[in-house]
């Protein structure tokens, strides 16, 4: 089974030049975090940068992307977790829909 991870918005702060976003992308293993972080960081910032380009792209502006990385041990075996980090129902709460 491939190895799975979660990604959360921590924070999103917008004003009229810039948006920073801080995100939490979580992992169940320690040894997926190295990966995912890679050496000297290398493969996080890799990751960032090509998701703020892409972010850049479609909201047109600048972005401030904080990425972190977190071992949260078995989250997808968890029904009450994954339900609480589901981006779906986060987005539902947000906008009140």
């Amino acid at each position: 089974m491939p190895s799975r991870s979660l990604f959360l918005v921590d924070a999103f702060e917008e004003t009229a030049k810039l948006i920073r976003i801080r995100a939490t992308i979580y992992v169940e293993r320690e040894g997926q975090k190295g990966i995912l972080i890679g050496r000297a960081g290398a493969s996080l910032k890799r990751i960032g940068t090509e998701a703020r380009k892409e972010l850049e792209e479609i909201l047109g502006t600048k972005i401030f992307l904080e990425l972190f990385v977190k071992v949260l041990r078995d989250w997808r075996d968890n029904p009450q977790l994954v339900r609480q980090l589901d981006w779906h129902l986060q987005l539902e709460r947000l906008t009140g829909e």
